[in-house]
C-alpha cells in the first residue's frame, strides 16, 4: 500500500514539475499522462491484454524485433511485474494531477492558508 502510493507520488512529482515549465503542446502532454487514470480498470486491461498477446500482441512483435522472447502470461514472474507496470503506468496521472495542482495554486500567488481556512 505504502510503495504505491509512494511510486504514484514520486512519478507524478516528476511529471508535474516537467509539465510544469512552458513547453509546446503542454496541455496535450498533460492530457496524455491522465488519460490511463481517467480509464476504468476494465479497458486498460483489455487494451493491455491485447498488446500482451503471444501472436499478435504488438509488445510482443516489437521485441520479437529485437530478439527477446517473453511470456507474459505463462510465468509467474513476468505476470506479476507486467502488471506492477501497468498500475503504475495507470495511475501515475492521478499523483501528476494532485501536484500539479498544488504548483498551479502556488504559481497563481494564492495565499495558502486563505485556501485552508476556506475549506474549513
Amino acid at each position: 500500500m505504502h510503495t504505491k502510493l509512494t511510486r504514484r507520488v514520486m512519478l507524478g512529482l516528476a511529471l508535474a514539475l516537467a509539465l510544469n515549465e512552458p513547453v509546446r503542446f503542454r496541455t496535450f502532454y498533460r492530457s496524455t499522462v491522465v488519460l490511463p487514470w481517467a480509464l476504468t480498470a476494465v479497458v486498460v486491461g483489455v487494451m493491455w491484454r491485447w498488446m500482451l498477446i503471444p501472436d499478435i500482441g504488438i509488445v510482443n512483435y516489437m521485441l520479437a524485433g529485437l530478439g527477446i522472447n517473453v511470456s507474459f502470461f505463462l510465468s509467474p514472474a513476468a505476470a506479476m511485474a507486467t502488471m506492477i507496470l501497468v498500475e503504475v503506468w495507470r495511475s501515475t496521472g492521478y499523483g501528476m494531477i494532485l501536484v500539479l495542482a498544488g504548483l498551479l495554486v502556488m504559481a497563481a500567488g494564492i495565499p495558502l492558508y486563505w485556501l485552508a481556512r476556506r475549506n474549513r
